[in-house]
């Protein structure tokens, strides 16, 4: 889960680098580069992310490891045993993890054209992209829901949570994260702007222009406390 919540915040942080650098990344185009390697460029950003976070993520993981076992010793009578695998494990999924939040950014990048990143305006999201995404995400988040309440074999219970039911939740919250960002925003973006002093649609045009962006944000910063 820690893994998947990581994903969803590189492919976040990648996301909104491809939409601030969308002319650069038309400028390349223009010079030469070709679709393969504006993809590229972001795994390889991607995998470098998951890497650099594992060098001091494994020691500190030890370290917060033996704090625990020291305090509650008399739980733990054998002590702490590092596993090679589990560290090789660990090393790789942060890497896994990296290359999978680039892969949307990567096909993004990918699709840039010349002509329409230099010309590129901020366009409103479409109404159907966001009833898919709430289509989506429920539909997830009621896989979970199947899983744990439609049977009474425990075995399959606890293996179809682990393995389908949990990352399924939380994709599909994930995905739920920008019409929810949109709904509270009808409701609540003027009552903050006045509260705040600001012109009354300084709020919500900013939100409503780059719903993805904050949206997904949100989802992403929900992931690492949901995993906990």
């Amino acid at each position: 889960m820690s893994f998947l919540a990581s994903s969803f915040i590189i492919m976040t942080g990648l996301s909104t680098g491809v939409t601030e650098r969308q002319r650069e990344l038309a400028i390349l185009r223009c010079i030469g580069a070709s679709r393969r390697q504006l993809a590229t460029s972001q795994l390889i950003a991607g995998g470098l992310i998951g890497a650099i976070g594992a060098i001091p993520g494994l020691p500190l993981g030890i370290a917060a490891a033996a704090i625990i076992i020291r305090i509650a010793k008399d739980a733990v009578p054998n002590g702490m045993f590092i596993s090679p695998i589990g560290l090789a494990t660990a090393a790789f999924g942060a890497m896994a993890a990296g290359l999978l939040g680039a892969s949307f950014p990567a096909w993004r990048a990918s699709r840039v054209s010349p002509l329409e990143g230099l010309a590129s305006r901020a366009t409103p999201p479409r109404r159907a992209t966001i009833a898919a995404l709430l289509a989506f995400g429920l539909g997830a988040i009621a896989l979970d829901l199947v899983i744990v309440e439609g049977s009474n074999n425990g075995q399959f219970i606890f293996w179809g949570y682990a393995t389908v039911g949990l990352p399924a939740m939380f994709i599909g919250y994930f995905l739920i994260s920008v019409p929810m960002l949109l709904l509270m925003t009808r409701i609540f973006a003027r009552s903050l702007g006045r509260l705040m002093r600001l012109p009354a649609n300084l709020v919500p045009r900013t939100i409503t222009a780059t719903p993805y962006r904050y949206g997904f944000t949100a989802g992403a910063m929900m992931s690492p406390r949901g995993s906990l």
